[in-house]
């Protein structure tokens, strides 16, 4: 949703890179989301987010991605990326995986990691790799389900606007019972808002949702309804202001889909991120386990003593097996959020009042086993002790093939 939900499971990670300063000046706190009605009327929410600091000893931030990128982007060398290269197919061998460019160029290596989104030609591949050899899932091969359509506003508020706003970074969710609508604001750095509209999924076509990102804003809003248009967002504009302030650039129609594939390797390609799960955006979880995914791996790489294919099935099936069962949690929770939360039916309404009535303490806990307890670190780089009142999971921090070994660099509160 045009932002990096950057919970403390992945600020570590920051830590050790060296640029969690730089993170939090491009970022603001998050105190939790609260759920009202179309009136205001509050109903619930999670609180949970405003005790990360003292859980882990980090608190979770906000931060707009474009400015995120460009932070990890100034920490790799600019002759090691290249632009302007789409992936149309890949293959692989027992001693190679080849990947074959639109523009006819060729690369040849010993792994394939496929980082490329919800519609990644990489797993496309895989798919073909797996078919071939007669293992490939049914259930992988289904579409991803689209449980909703979301229009998304990164939108640059006005001075006056931002100075009151901008302090700290409460998600408002507003559900409009009786209507297909709901909708989320919440600032992020300077002086910006992110502003999703949740729409009944099963209202929409995807000959429409095209038709409608080649719309122009007037268009976008007469499809809206005066209720939900004249209602006002947490910064105090109004739906309808807001619209006309975002860039047309800065505003999209998209299908959220939701997908959690069994199988995320062949013998020498291996998925992470969206190309293997794509959460609910809802709780903006799929850029952050994009990221301890990546970890995770590449651990598991840093322990590879050659690159055989034996040595490299091992490597590929510790991170599975490392990942899988967190990401299946993030994606059960993120999902049911997403229909419970936004309401927009009669049965979502009703669960969804029972949830927003859930006491706090169960809250906290269910809030502490998905993002205070999962915190891996990157083996080869100084490990960051934890400062927290929760102890995380031990982590593999894997030696040449040892990745079931758990910790071999020590870590005070762990084992």
């Amino acid at each position: 949703m045009n932002c990096w939900n950057d919970p403390i499971n992945s600020r570590i990670i920051f830590e050790q890179l060296g640029i969690a300063d730089q993170v939090d000046e491009i970022s603001l706190p998050a105190l939790g989301i609260t759920a009202c009605t179309a009136s205001d009327k509050k109903v619930g929410g999670i609180p949970s987010v405003r005790h990360c600091a003292a859980w882990t000893g980090y608190g979770w931030n906000i931060v707009h991605r474009e400015d995120l990128h460009k932070i990890l982007l100034s920490l790799i060398p600019k002759d090691t990326i290249q632009y302007n290269k789409k992936v149309v197919a890949a293959t692989e061998e027992e001693s190679e995986v080849t990947v074959i460019c639109e523009d006819t160029s060729v690369y040849r290596g010993d792994i394939l990691i496929g980082a490329d989104g919800v519609y990644s030609k990489v797993r496309e591949s895989m798919f073909t790799i797996l078919e071939k050899q007669g293992v490939l899932s049914r259930k992988d091969i289904k579409p991803a389900a689209i449980s909703n359509v979301a229009l998304l506003c990164l939108t640059e508020l006005k001075e006056d606007v931002s100075s009151t706003f901008m302090t700290e970074s409460d998600l408002e969710l507003k559900m409009f019972r009786g209507t297909p609508y709901s909708t989320l604001t919440f600032p992020v750095y300077s002086g910006k808002m992110t502003t999703a509209v949740f729409l009944n999924a099963t209202d929409w076509e995807p000959k429409d949702i095209q038709a409608f990102k080649n719309s122009d804003r007037s268009k976008i809003i007469e499809s809206f309804s005066e209720t939900l248009l004249d209602n006002r967002t947490s910064c105090g504009l109004t739906l309808r202001e807001v619209i006309h302030l975002t860039k047309s650039e800065r505003m999209t129609l998209v299908s959220i889909e939701e997908k959690l594939l069994k199988r995320w390797h062949t013998s020498r390609i291996v998925l992470i991120g969206d190309a293997c799960h794509k959460f609910h955006p809802v709780l903006a979880a799929g850029g952050n386990q994009a990221f301890l995914d990546a970890v995770v791996l590449a651990n598991c790489i840093h322990g590879m003593v050659d690159v055989t294919p034996e040595t490299i099935q091992i490597a590929f099936k510790s991170y599975h097996s490392s990942r899988y069962w967190n990401s299946m949690v993030i994606y059960i929770s993120s999902s049911m959020v997403g229909k419970l939360f936004l309401c927009q039916t009669w049965l979502q309404t009703v669960i969804g009042v029972i949830l927003l009535s859930i006491p706090i303490f169960i809250l906290d806990i269910v809030f502490k086993r998905l993002f205070c307890k999962d915190l891996p670190q990157a083996a080869f780089l100084p490990l960051i002790p934890p400062t927290g009142t929760v102890k995380p999971y031990p982590q593999k921090y894997s030696t040449p093939l040892d990745y079931d070994k758990p910790v071999v660099c020590s870590i005070e509160g762990t084992s």
